[in-house]
């Protein structure tokens, strides 16, 4: 006669193998899972991180540009107003208006040139 309860509690051998396989395997499958959810967040915060810090980078390089562009343009104003006033007074030494001229120049030149330096200082700061 067969037991009435031999299908639901076997202490037969090749039950127990199933039983630690079928354990092995969920405990495998566990473990992969967990390596698989722990690569997509560090993957999702890498790329995260990436473009938060190039949004940062583009930020400060649109900031710098603008801020020498904007320096540029006063320098140039300046020095087409110089100009004007140089073309005005054009009776006097016309040396002296030359030299104010070129002096201005230089000076805007030197300007624009410190802003970009500045600019590459606080763009690789990062």
């Amino acid at each position: 006669m067969a037991d009435k309860n031999e299908g639901y509690c076997s202490t037969s051998v090749p039950h127990i193998i199933r039983l630690l396989m079928l354990q092995v395997c969920f405990k495998f499958i566990y473990a992969a899972s967990f390596l698989l959810l722990q690569t997509y967040y560090c993957f999702k915060f890498t790329l995260l991180r990436t473009y938060f810090c190039c949004k940062f980078i583009l930020r400060k390089l649109c900031f710098c540009f603008m801020s020498i562009l904007l320096q540029a343009y006063y320098c140039f104003k300046f020095i087409f107003a110089s100009i004007l006033f140089c073309f005005k007074f054009i009776f006097a030494s016309n040396s002296f208006c030359f030299k104010f001229i070129l002096l201005q120049i230089y000076y805007c030149f030197i300007l624009i040139f410190a802003s970009i330096l500045a600019c590459f200082k606080i763009i690789y700061q990062v």
